[in-house]
C-alpha cells in the first residue's frame, strides 16, 4: 500500500507490513474475493485497489467493526 493510504482501524496481527512479500503470491487475476476474517483490511484493500474484483465479500465476527465497515463503505 501507498503512503496515501489510510487505514480505517489499525488492528493487531494486521498485514500491511507484509504486503511487498505477499504480493508476488497473489494470483494475476482475482474475479471474486472472499475475505472471512477482515480485521483491519490491509490484504483486503490492497487488492481491491490493486486487482478490482467484480465479487467481494468481506465479514469478520467481531460485529462493532463491522458496523465501522458498513458506515464508512
Amino acid at each position: 500500500m501507498g503512503k496515501k493510504d489510510v487505514a480505517i482501524v489499525k488492528w493487531a496481527g494486521g498485514k500491511r507490513q507484509l504486503l511487498p512479500q505477499l504480493g508476488p503470491l497473489f494470483p494475476k487475476k482475482i474475479n471474486r474475493y472472499f475475505e472471512p476474517f477482515v480485521g483491519g483490511g490491509a490484504v483486503a484493500f490492497y487488492l481491491i485497489k490493486k486487482y478490482k474484483p467484480k465479487k467481494i465479500f468481506l465479514s469478520d465476527v467481531n460485529e462493532d467493526l463491522v458496523n465501522v465497515y458498513t458506515l464508512f463503505f
